[in-house]
């Protein structure tokens, strides 16, 4: 295990005024700066009720964007906060599991100390060397999780069956919280975002799936606008 040094944790809280006096955890996860600006993060942590087959809980589709906060943080190798700055709600791409964040304080990135990440948008050869710099949670579900960062060694294993998502296998099985991870193929130079893990028991359990970062760029090029649709069918069966 290595301290992570691309990325930052993100977390989701929401507060439904009816029923709750407080803010409360929704989702948490990891994120990465880019050199083009912006921050991203996968969608179904920062807007969970646009996934029904991650999060069947009826309650969920009562919490909109009009209920949640969203707040970076960087966080040592302990689980510290050591800086936390917010952000304003997420632009999510309409088909992928992916997402943009812009902090509320325009200067708010520089303090947080985290390096920006280049987009790779070469085409990646079958076990390329790759990095998962993300971040595990432990007693997942509460307000006070232990956030440790984690780096993850794996290689690029590419689509199965024709499907829209490009995999990576492991050193190590990742734990919950890297979902929204940078994927590095050298430096500073990302290949995509961490979208989901695939569970023990499924046959291609020891593989990651990630959106790549051509999709990324797509995402940032078009500003595009969050939608309520429900995610493609292909996303069904991953561990976020």
């Amino acid at each position: 295990m290595q301290r992570a040094s691309s990325s930052l944790a993100v977390s989701t809280w929401f507060r439904l005024p009816e029923y709750m006096e407080r803010l409360e955890i929704l989702s948490r996860g990891s994120a990465f700066r880019l050199a083009s600006g912006g921050v991203v993060a996968s969608a179904h942590v920062l807007a969970p009720w646009r996934f029904p087959n991650y999060f069947p809980e009826e309650w969920v589709k009562s919490v909109g964007p009009e209920h949640t906060r969203y707040f970076l943080e960087r966080r040592s190798a302990a689980g510290v906060v050591e800086a936390c700055t917010e952000a304003c709600a997420p632009v999510c791409h309409a088909d992928r599991d992916a997402a943009v964040l812009t902090p509320i304080d325009a200067g708010a990135l520089d303090a947080l100390g985290v390096p920006a990440l280049d987009l790779a948008l070469g085409a990646l050869d079958e076990n390329a060397a790759l990095t998962v710099d993300g971040h595990n949670i432990h007693d997942a579900g509460e307000d006070d999780d232990l956030v440790i960062p984690e780096v993850v060694a794996g290689a690029y294993v590419g689509r199965v069956a024709g499907g829209p998502q490009h995999f990576l296998r492991t050193d190590s099985r990742l734990e919950q919280g890297q979902c929204g991870a940078p994927v590095i193929l050298s430096g500073s130079a990302c290949v995509g975002v961490v979208e989901g893990i695939v569970p023990a028991g499924h046959p291609l359990a020891g593989l990651a799936a990630f959106v790549p970062a051509a999709e990324l760029a797509e995402l940032i090029a078009a500003e595009a606008v969050a939608s309520d649709a429900p995610p493609p069918e292909s996303l069904a069966g991953l561990v976020v």
